[in-house]
């Protein structure tokens, strides 16, 4: 039973770390918008396509440091940009 106890601890370790993940995502959008209501009077191009290519394959690169698949992490981010493009109504 002690590993079974093991195990739900450790879940709820992994619990946490997911709460603190969306945090994370709610708050970068929130920037993300913030960046927005700056570029728009400015008439400053809502994306930047230099700007995440550069992104993406800096962690692309932090993920091969950290010995993780560097797709995966590549897709996670291109799925954060789209969360942060889709909440402004950006495509």
């Amino acid at each position: 039973m002690a590993n079974g106890k093991k195990v739900a601890e450790l879940r709820r370790e992994i619990d946490k770390i997911d709460e603190q993940i969306f945090n994370s995502i709610l708050k970068r959008t929130e920037i993300s918008g913030k960046i927005l209501e700056i570029k728009k009077p400015g008439n400053l191009p809502e994306r930047y396509p230099d700007r995440e290519k550069e992104t993406l394959g800096h962690k692309r690169a932090l993920a091969r440091q950290c010995n993780l698949p560097a797709n995966a992490i590549e897709n996670i981010f291109k799925l954060l940009i789209k969360i942060s493009l889709e909440r402004e109504g950006i495509s």
